[in-house]
């Protein structure tokens, strides 16, 4: 869930409101309830941001993603189908993919796609261009960082981060476990099955992991800036330093200031 001001609360107690909230998890339209967890958090006023390989989208999910308030994002990680296949290790991925993306422009449907640049340069910007040919508005050219799937057998490392994580933002993982940051979910700090979600928040075990993130100096470090008081911010259609597909994510010291934000 992602939030912008107010007391962080725990998903579903009652108090300040979100601004906004995520469903991005490996695939969370597999979840059986995906959809009304999604309707919900538009009930309550929040937004919600679907991040989504676009396989498989049942109707019910369609209904949902054209409600105001809702955004869509994706990968796209080539023009060519059999490298696109190759990437996400399904045949039919890139079609089924292709297809969902004019059938989300066709309707109107606010969309972010992450285009991953692996070093292949050529392959990256042919992408993108057929991703604007097709009419999508919002694609961004990211390269791949070694955090989550991305990472292979190494462990991730906080040397990966945009350096601003925690700052205004958090992520609830599935498991209820609470991270610095969508991308930078290996770094957890609690859990909201334990205690309500402000507590870890300003816990001493939270204040430790987010001063263990190396703060960037450069300003070129992180072109765009990440801006964690932005929902949007680690979407896949923005900055740089946020792009959550390479998903995928000690010392004391005081709490980030300012209201989190919750993915």
């Amino acid at each position: 869930m992602s939030r912008g001001a107010g007391k962080a609360r725990k998903p579903g107690s009652e108090g300040d409101p979100a601004q906004g909230c995520a469903g991005s998890t490996r695939q969370p339209t597999l979840h059986p309830g995906f959809a009304s967890i999604a309707q919900h958090a538009l009930n309550t006023g929040l937004r919600v941001r679907v991040y989504s390989n676009l396989f498989r989208l049942r109707d019910e999910h369609w209904r949902l993603l054209e409600q105001p308030g809702v955004r869509l994002a994706t990968t796209y990680h080539s023009s060519e189908p059999a490298e696109h296949d190759a990437v996400t290790g399904r045949e039919g991925s890139h079609k089924a993919t292709r297809n969902n993306l004019i059938k989300a422009v066709e309707r109107g449907i606010p969309l972010n796609v992450a285009v991953l640049d692996g070093g292949d340069h050529e392959r990256a910007e042919r992408a993108r261009a057929e991703l604007q040919a097709l009419g999508v508005r919002d694609v961004h050219v990211g390269k791949v960082r070694a955090v989550g799937n991305a990472a292979g057998a190494a462990l991730p490392s906080t040397s990966e981060l945009c350096g601003r994580c925690g700052e205004q933002r958090a992520t609830v993982l599935p498991t209820g476990d609470v991270a610095v940051c969508e991308i930078g979910r290996f770094l957890t700090a609690g859990s909201v099955l334990n205690t309500d979600l402000e507590s870890v928040l300003s816990s001493a075990r939270w204040a430790e992991a987010t001063t263990s993130i190396p703060r960037r100096t450069d300003p070129a470090a992180c072109h765009p800036d990440c801006q964690p008081a932005d929902s949007d911010s680690c979407d896949p259609g923005k900055n740089t330093p946020c792009n959550p597909m390479g998903y995928a994510p000690a010392v004391t010291g005081v709490p980030a200031t300012g209201a989190p934000t919750l993915l």
